[in-house]
C-alpha cells in the first residue's frame, strides 16, 4: 500500500512540474520546447525560439558577447525576448 501511494504522489509531481520553471540547456532545448507548446501555446514557443536562436547566433558571431542563456529558466528567458521586442518596437 505504501509503495502505491508513494508512486501516486511521484506521478502527481512530476506531472504538475510546469515547463516554463525549466533551467534552459543547450541540449535538452527542443524537448522543452515541445513540452512548452502542449503547455503553453504554438506564440509562446514560437517566441522563445526565435529569442533563442538570435541569442546563439549573436553568441555564435561575437566570441566577446555575453552567453544570455546559460543558467536562466524559460520564464526568464521569455521576459527578454519580450523585453527585445519592445526595445525594438520603441526604436521604430
Amino acid at each position: 500500500m505504501k509503495k502505491l501511494l508513494t508512486l501516486i504522489i511521484a506521478t502527481t509531481l512530476f506531472s504538475c512540474n510546469n515547463p516554463m520553471s525549466k533551467v534552459y540547456t543547450e541540449d535538452g532545448f527542443m524537448l522543452d520546447l515541445v513540452e512548452i507548446r502542449e503547455s503553453e501555446g504554438d506564440e509562446t514557443s514560437e517566441k522563445l525560439a526565435t529569442y533563442v536562436v538570435q541569442q546563439a547566433m549573436k553568441s555564435a558571431f561575437n566570441k566577446d558577447a555575453v552567453n544570455m542563456l546559460g543558467g536562466k529558466t524559460y520564464q526568464e528567458l521569455l521576459t527578454q525576448a519580450d523585453d527585445l521586442a519592445a526595445e525594438m518596437k520603441a526604436k521604430e
